[in-house]
C-alpha cells in the first residue's frame, strides 16, 4: 500500500529534489561557517575579518566601524595590518580613501608605494585622491611620472588638481 502511495507521489510531484537546507550549497555554507568558527573569524565583523585575530579584537574593542582614528592607530601600531586592509580593498570608497592617507604616514617602503600607486587606478575618484595625499611623503621620480599622468588624464578635476598640487 505504501509503495503505491510513494509511486503516486513521485509521479505527481516529479523527481526528488532536496530542500535548499539539505542541498550542496547549504552543505558548503555549513562547512565555511565551521571553518570560520574554528579559525576564530566568526566574531570579527566586516571589514575587521581582514585583520589578524588579536589585532581585530583590539580594534573592535575601541571602534565598532572603520574611521580615521582607527586607521591612524593601525598606521602607528600595526602598519602591516593597515596595508593588508587597504590591499584587500573591501572598504567603502570614502573609508578606503582615509586608509590610503593613513598608509601614506608609514615609513617609505616598496609595499607602501606599490599599494598607493595601484590605488591611483581605482574606479572611485575619492580613493584616487586619498592615494595622492598618501603619496605626499613618498615622492620620487617614478611617483612624479605617475602623478603627471594623473594630472593630465584623470577624469576627475579634483583628482587632477590634487595631483598637480603634489607635483608642485
Amino acid at each position: 500500500m505504501r509503495l503505491n502511495r510513494d509511486r503516486a507521489l513521485h509521479s505527481h510531484f516529479g523527481a526528488y529534489v532536496p530542500t535548499p537546507g539539505n542541498g550542496e550549497v547549504s552543505a558548503r555554507i555549513r562547512e565555511i561557517e565551521r571553518k570560520a568558527l574554528r579559525d576564530g573569524l566568526a566574531d570579527r565583523p566586516y571589514p575587521f575579518h581582514e585583520l589578524d585575530a588579536a589585532v581585530a579584537t583590539e580594534i573592535t574593542a575601541r571602534w565598532k566601524q572603520p574611521c580615521e582614528a582607527m586607521f591612524a592607530h593601525l598606521a602607528q601600531c600595526h602598519p602591516d595590518q593597515l596595508l593588508r586592509l587597504v590591499n584587500a580593498q573591501q572598504l567603502p570608497p570614502i573609508e578606503l580613501s582615509f586608509a590610503a592617507e593613513a598608509a601614506g604616514t608609514l615609513a617609505n617602503s616598496p609595499a607602501v608605494r606599490n599599494t598607493l600607486l595601484r590605488m591611483l587606478r581605482h574606479g572611485d575618484a575619492v580613493v584616487r585622491e586619498g592615494a595622492i595625499y598618501g603619496l605626499a611623503r613618498h615622492v620620487d621620480e617614478e611617483i612624479l611620472r605617475e602623478l603627471r599622468g594623473v594630472a593630465a588624464t584623470d577624469p576627475s578635476p579634483g583628482v587632477q588638481e590634487a595631483a598637480a598640487n603634489l607635483i608642485e
